[in-house]
């Protein structure tokens, strides 16, 4: 009855992990070129039973393997672009994306851009699409050229446009500000009198906390010395050549307001004024080390946690060494995890804040955050009348928003440039390929498509490159209709004689139909399986009342 319990367990995680994968298939029954996914079942190990007559075994239930990308046939979609492809076979196209990384995809809506003066054939998320020997494919196009397009624009209408954004502070990546400015005893300033809330981890209020402030920025500095500014600290604990200071959670030090590190103390494991080798006068006083190592007398009946070296020492609240009736010092039977029983409402009045004018923080170009951020209508934006180069926002904490192939991203600085999408129409873009949008998050729209119709669109489909795999059910599936080869699935190779259809796409392979039939099978197994369950209660219940 024991193993019908885990066998009955193991086959509705199964189960359940396979509702997910046909559910996914569903999803998917109008994404162009997606193939169905299938759960690979496996049964799990025997246990062998030895009798005088003859063995037998029992099973341990059931898990998925691995899933299979299944190539059974799909249909084609005609469609009137001439830049569409299908492929008629298990290939695949090749797609390069910003990042130099070639991927693959069966999905062909393809498109013109342009990089310096020429066009290139490109996905419909803006990668470029390889030829049989993996090179970018030029496309002989004429029309109004970019430049001319460029020159054309009203820059200050086209700014006006352009959304910003502000970060909330419950941001998952915290941004990091470099200051333009000499670090001296006088810059950046310090602001004393800063407010600064403190909230405790959730989680584990005793081990965490999140500082911020409205007034100025925290300063943290890494380990490679450089000092970084930010206006919200996840803090932490941590330990550094055998001292304890106060930290990020990304591993920085946070810095008092002489940009120094801040140390941290905290209570030992045990009460020391129950320690019998405490020294204490007639009057109760605590022995304390003073000044030249003389034997000094305080009021203490609180102690804390001091380092000196590699070692703890109990002390008074004033820093002080405790001594015992020796006159040495007492060690302090600190333990792992003592360290997070600090003060942080005390080590919150060290943390320092400074102050900046606008423009003496900057992060670095290109860099994108993913965080949550606002629309900010407010935002003060300047640039040149003639050229959209840069724009110089009002805000060191305003942020573009842009998309690429990972969804939107937000930005401080970029370079402003202008591409085309799928249907050829011009949209406001960086040099990287990424749209830049406006307050309500949408792509900014600054020329209509030009007529595409004089190209050699059969030329342009003969070089696009169509690649195959040894073993195609061992590709890795990545999302946006874009697989990754691996060692199972071994390298693509070429294919050239695989037919190419102009002027469709292919569908989806996926079939409701079988599709909602294996929904209801796994459905009816998830039942009968948790049956399992609960008739094994049932007999180690009956079983339990025996007498």
């Amino acid at each position: 009855m024991n193993i019908s319990f885990h066998t009955g367990k193991a086959a509705m995680i199964a189960q359940g992990k396979a509702l997910d994968i046909y559910g996914n298939n569903i999803a998917n029954i109008n994404t162009v070129g997606y193939q169905t996914l299938r759960p690979d079942f496996a049964d799990c190990i025997y246990e062998t039973y030895r009798r005088p007559e003859a063995d037998w075994q029992t099973g341990h239930g059931t898990y998925i393997q691995k899933t299979d990308l299944m190539f059974s046939e799909s249909f084609f979609n005609e469609t009137e672009r001439p830049q569409d492809m299908a492929i008629a076979g298990e290939g695949f196209f090749a797609v390069e994306d910003r990042w130099g990384n070639v991927n693959y995809t069966r999905d062909g809506k393809f498109g013109i851009t342009q990089l310096d003066g020429t066009w290139y054939l490109v996905s419909s998320q803006g990668e470029y699409v390889l030829d049989y020997d993996k090179q970018r494919i030029e496309v002989p196009f004429e029309e109004m050229a970019k430049n001319d397009i460029l020159e054309q624009l009203n820059w200050n209408t086209v700014s006006g446009r352009i959304g910003t954004f502000i970060s909330n502070s419950a941001q998952t990546n915290r941004i990091r500000y470099k200051y333009n400015g000499e670090i001296n005893n006088d810059t950046p300033a310090r602001n004393p009198n800063a407010a600064k809330t403190l909230t405790p981890s959730v989680e584990d209020p005793a081990n965490s906390a999140e500082i911020t402030t409205r007034d100025g920025y925290f300063a943290v500095q890494g380990n490679n010395g450089e000092i970084r500014y930010t206006r919200d600290e996840q803090l932490s604990i941590q330990k550094y050549e055998g001292k304890w200071y106060l930290g990020s959670t990304a591993g920085e030090f946070v810095l008092d307001s002489s940009n120094q590190r801040i140390p941290v103390s905290f209570n030992p494991s045990v009460d020391a004024a129950d320690l019998d080798s405490l020294q204490r006068n007639n009057a109760g006083l605590a022995a304390v080390e003073g000044r030249n190592g003389q034997v000094e007398f305080v009021q203490a009946d609180t102690f804390n946690a001091v380092q000196d070296g590699n070692r703890w020492y109990v002390a008074a609240p004033d820093g002080r060494f405790v001594l015992d009736k020796n006159n040495a010092r007492i060690l302090a039977p600190v333990q792992d995890g003592d360290y997070y029983s600090v003060n942080w409402d005390t080590l919150q009045d060290e943390v320092g804040v400074f102050t900046f004018a606008a423009g003496e923080l900057s992060t670095d170009n290109n860099t994108r955050f993913n965080v949550q951020a606002a629309a900010d209508r407010n935002v003060a934006k300047q640039t040149d009348d003639t050229m959209l180069s840069d724009i110089t926002l009002g805000n060191n904490e305003a942020m573009f928003a842009v998309e690429g192939a990972n969804g939107v991203r937000y930005t401080h600085n970029i370079s402003f440039d202008i591409m085309q999408d799928d249907t050829g129409n011009w949209f406001l873009s960086t040099p990287q390929g990424e749209y830049v949008l406006d307050y309500n998050g949408q792509r900014i729209q600054v020329a209509e498509a030009q007529n595409t119709d004089n190209v050699d669109w059969a030329g342009v489909h003969e070089e696009v490159g169509v690649f195959v795999f040894p073993n195609p059910f061992g590709i890795d599936a990545l999302g946006s209709n874009r697989y990754l080869e691996t060692n199972r699935s071994g390298e693509a190779v070429a294919d050239r004689n695989m037919a190419k259809i102009p002027y469709a796409l292919i569908t989806s392979n996926v079939n409701l139909a079988d599709q909602m039939v294996k929904l209801i099978e796994t459905q009816r197994a998830y039942q009968l399986s948790s049956r399992v369950v609960t008739t094994s209660d049932e007999l180690a219940r009956i079983s339990n009342n025996l007498r």
